[in-house]
């Protein structure tokens, strides 16, 4: 495992331990499985090598998921769902690589229907917001977006 980390990614040892620490049942997984996830985002998605190596240090738990059952899906959604352009959609992954790390139906979904009704169903702006402050997506959508644009629209901001 430790030099496919290396040869294909460009982890160290010290990278790696990291990695390890945030999510141990790395160890665990299949190193095709990874294989074949790390292919997915290189060459399906486009992630070059430091865009790779930052998504998987950021969120190491990407490297448990189902490619084809599960990583695909959150892809696609969020590619379909705010019409992003293949750089879009890198550039996305990449500032909020723990998006991938979410449900669609009960999270992902959610706020982007909710986010979409407070730009009163304008796709462009929200893109726009999506595109600079992905992780728009990863806050708590009744914990922090609701109350905050409840109390944005009471002060007609």
């Amino acid at each position: 495992m430790m030099v496919y980390f290396d040869s294909e990614l460009g982890i160290n040892s010290i990278q790696l331990r990291s990695i390890v620490l945030k999510f141990p049942r790395v160890v665990t997984h299949a190193l095709t499985k990874m294989q074949y996830l790390v292919d997915y985002l290189r060459f399906d998605i486009g992630l070059d090598s430091d865009q790779l190596r930052r998504c998987m240090q950021q969120a190491p738990q990407i490297l448990g998921l189902d490619t084809d059952n599960n990583l695909k899906g959150k892809v696609e959604f969020i590619r379909s769902r705010f019409e992003l352009t293949d750089d879009e959609l890198i550039k996305v992954i990449y500032k909020m690589p723990t998006l991938l790390n979410l449900n669609v139906e009960s999270n992902l979904g959610p706020k982007a229907d909710f986010l979409q009704e407070c730009f009163e169903g304008d796709l462009i702006p929200l893109k726009k917001a999506i595109i600079l402050q992905p992780a728009l997506l990863g806050y708590s959508l009744n914990k922090r977006i609701q109350p905050r644009i409840e109390k944005m629209m009471k002060f007609g901001v």
